[in-house]
């Protein structure tokens, strides 16, 4: 009975870090962070979108794939995403730039691939809200 009970609370605790379940807007009227908003802006547009970026507590480092926050698939093409807010936008892009894996990403044999920054505005809704850069 242990078992079931484990697995019930290990589903119940990834339920609750899974910030995808958050609707915009936020629960509670809390903030949204620039994440949420690039997976529900992916999604909208009919992208499978997943984060691809975590926080380690134990070494208070931050894990991601060459700069990018989040991966999505969409008709045969697979983009990176980096999100952050408008005002970071050309610092993430710079360095996305100085990354040489996302440098190999972008050039490789199957141009299916492709690295973009977005960046939201605070406070603003709607399709001016959005920054998008391509690497």
């Amino acid at each position: 009975m242990s078992g079931v009970t484990s697995a019930a609370s290990s589903l119940a605790r990834r339920r609750r870090r899974d910030l995808s379940l958050v609707p915009v807007g936020g629960a509670g009227g809390a903030a949204v962070s620039p994440t949420q908003r690039t997976l529900k802006h992916l999604r909208d547009q009919g992208w499978t979108a997943i984060v691809v970026a975590s926080w380690n507590a134990f070494s208070k480092t931050r894990r991601d794939v060459w700069t990018a926050d989040i991966l999505a698939y969409r008709d045969g093409n697979v983009l990176l995403v980096n999100a952050t807010d408008a005002t970071s936008v050309s610092k993430r892009l710079a360095k996305a730039q100085a990354s040489l894996e996302a440098q190999g990403w972008c050039r490789g044999e199957v141009r299916r691939c492709g690295f973009a920054v977005m960046g939201w505005k605070k406070g603003v809704r709607g399709p001016d809200a959005l920054v998008w850069r391509e690497l």
